[in-house]
Parts: structure tokens; sequence; C-alpha cells
């Protein structure tokens, strides 16, 4: 009976390990691995998973997170619409930052207007 709970335990682990999303996590100065994984687990990364190449993401920490690749996520056993495959880029433009709640946010870059009216 233990032997079988250690079996099906190591199982599930490795089911788990396969299902991430991500193949390599760089630490930055704030956030926990934990805390990572889990907003890059929760997040809907269909159109940012590259073809052949892992996906790069940066943090505003210093954090780098790769996303698998197509043959990695299917491999994996990762169920994605072959839609959700892109070739174009390589790294996204943002930078990531968690919310308390562990999800991901982009924050909102600002722009000043200059109004056409002259006074």
């Amino acid at each position: 009976m233990k032997m079988t709970l250690l079996i099906c335990l190591f199982c599930s682990a490795f089911i788990l390990r396969a299902q991430e999303k991500y193949s390599d996590i760089q630490l930055g100065s704030k956030y926990t691995l934990e805390e990572i994984q889990a907003a890059v687990q929760k997040a809907n990364w269909c159109g940012y998973y590259h073809e052949s190449i892992n996906f790069q993401l940066r943090f505003e920490d210093g954090a780098v997170v790769q996303l698998k690749n197509k043959a990695q996520v299917l491999s994996d056993g990762i169920q994605e619409d072959m839609n959700c495959f892109q070739n174009e880029f390589t790294a996204s433009n943002n930078v990531y930052l968690i919310s308390s709640q562990g999800w991901l946010l982009v924050p909102k870059k600002s722009q000043a207007f200059k109004s056409s009216k002259s006074n």
C-alpha cells in the first residue's frame, strides 16, 4: 500500500511538472520562485508561445521567464490551440509585475498629450 501511494505521488509530481508553461526562471530581487511560478501558470499565453524559441518575459525586478516553445508545449501534453503559436517575436516588449492577488500585470504607460489649440 505504501509503495502504491509513493508511486502515485511520484507520477502526479511528474505530471504537474510537465504541465508547466515555462522552461526556465531566473529570479530577480523582489519575487520568490513560487510567486513567479504561480503567476505564470495562471496566465493565458496563447499567442505568446513561439514556434521554435523560448519566448522571454521580463519582470520589473529583473526576473526573466522563458516560456516553453511549441515542441515543448506539445510534448508535455499542454492542450493549446494551434493558433496559439507565433514565429515573429522572441521576447515581450512589456515589463511584467505580479499583483498582490498573484496575477501578472503590465503597467500602463501614461502619455501626456499637447493640446493642438493655441491660446
